[in-house]
């Protein structure tokens, strides 16, 4: 009972706590109607309602849903009930991706229950079947089969962590730029496409969109001004290299052989050969690029040996060296959990070779003065947008 004689129930408690709750928490925008929202799903920021719209109908109804007004309906919080097409296209559109849903655990648990009544009646028969390993037969490296038993899933706290981490890197702000800009040249006389201007503008435009790997990272904020300070600098030019990469390999706009030639006459033969053998390595899977993008991000190997910049120590590389441990482990986890162990050692290779091929491109590209322009004037931005500078 309050002051004033009003008798206040459990539920009345509850739901004035939720409330309060609520109202504490930060509250962002939702990318599909622009209502509230408090968290992101699948990637994505949404409110509640988009959130279980998207979760109903991603998988079953996305080729059947048809548009009735042309398939451009603009989804807002007043109207977004009234057009299902148009309104998951702009889930899609958004970054909001289907690989992400977590499997219940009730499913989990039958589906293992299941195999496990399959599997033991037929180990109990094998096992009669099986020889006793030679005396003189050397005892087996216990790498694979350590590979093998580890079918852990990720947890909440590491699904979280990749949620914000592919959250970072926006690459559908890159990849309109890129159709725009493929779009604007095509429509132009063929003599006049693709001149140094435009073009430079689009790769300094792909490349600034990198620091945003920086700028929405918690443990990059947490990091002391120098680290961040020389993360910035000793990085951000071959991360860019190997985003626009990411981005060219997604449009296909490499593959245009004008696009291409003219490219070629601004950065050199060398800088585009290895930018398009780096192209060619880039992992199908968004998620996983996502996450080797921020791997690269906070690489503790000193590139400078390739410029002649001088070389800064960070004063906490154990604060650097624990981010590079939790995201690597992240994406192992990813990726076994997505596709098993080999497909997960194959991305992991890729990755690797993408990375020393994006270097050997930004090393060859350096010696150009038109692209070391555009690096200092990115890093520069970088700093400021950061508040780094020096």
């Amino acid at each position: 009972m309050d002051q004033r004689g009003t008798i206040i129930t459990r539920d009345d408690t509850v739901s004035s706590t939720a409330d309060t709750q609520k109202r504490s928490a930060i509250q962002f925008e939702c990318k599909i109607c622009g209502a509230a929202a408090y968290c992101s799903y699948v990637g994505v920021f949404t409110c509640a309602p988009c959130k279980m719209f998207f979760k109903r109908n991603a998988e079953i109804n996305q080729k059947h849903l048809k548009c009735d007004f042309g398939g451009n309906c603009e989804i807002n919080i007043f109207n977004r009930h009234i057009c299902s097409c148009c309104r998951l296209k702009k889930c899609f559109a958004r970054g909001m991706q289907i690989e992400l849903f977590r499997p219940s655990r009730s499913t989990q648990k039958r589906t293992n229950r299941k195999k496990k009544e399959i599997v033991e009646p037929m180990t109990e028969k094998s096992n009669a079947l099986v020889m006793l390993p030679s005396r003189n037969q050397p005892p087996q490296l216990p790498t694979l089969t350590l590979l093998r038993s580890d079918t852990s899933t990720l947890s909440i706290g590491q699904w979280n962590l990749l949620s914000n981490l592919i959250h970072c890197y926006d690459e559908h702000g890159g990849f309109l730029v890129a159709e725009r800009f493929t779009s604007a040249q095509n429509a132009l006389p063929p003599k006049a496409r693709y001149k140094y201007a435009s073009l430079s503008a689009l790769y300094s435009s792909l490349m600034t969109g990198s620091q945003q790997l920086f700028e929405k990272n918690a443990d990059f904020k947490a990091l002391s001004v120098h680290d961040r300070s020389h993360l910035i600098h000793g990085r951000l030019k071959y991360l860019g290299g190997i985003g626009v990469c990411f981005i060219l390999s997604h449009i296909k706009l490499f593959d245009n052989p004008v696009f291409y030639s003219a490219s070629e006459a601004v950065y050199g033969s060398p800088a585009m050969q290895a930018g398009k053998a780096t192209c060619d390595l880039i992992d199908s899977d968004v998620v996983f690029v996502k996450l080797g993008l921020s791997i690269i991000g906070f690489s503790t190997f000193d590139y400078t040996f390739y410029t002649n910049t001088e070389t800064i120590n960070l004063e906490n590389i154990t604060a650097v060296l624990r981010i590079q441990d939790v995201y690597i482990e992240l994406a192992w986890r990813y990726l076994v959990y997505k596709y098993g162990h080999s497909r997960a050692v194959i991305s992991f290779s890729n990755l690797i070779r993408c990375i020393f091929s994006g270097n050997k491109s930004t090393v060859e590209a350096i010696e150009r003065k038109q692209y070391t322009d555009m690096i200092d004037a990115m890093i520069k931005q970088a700093k400021q947008s950061l508040s780094l500078n020096d």
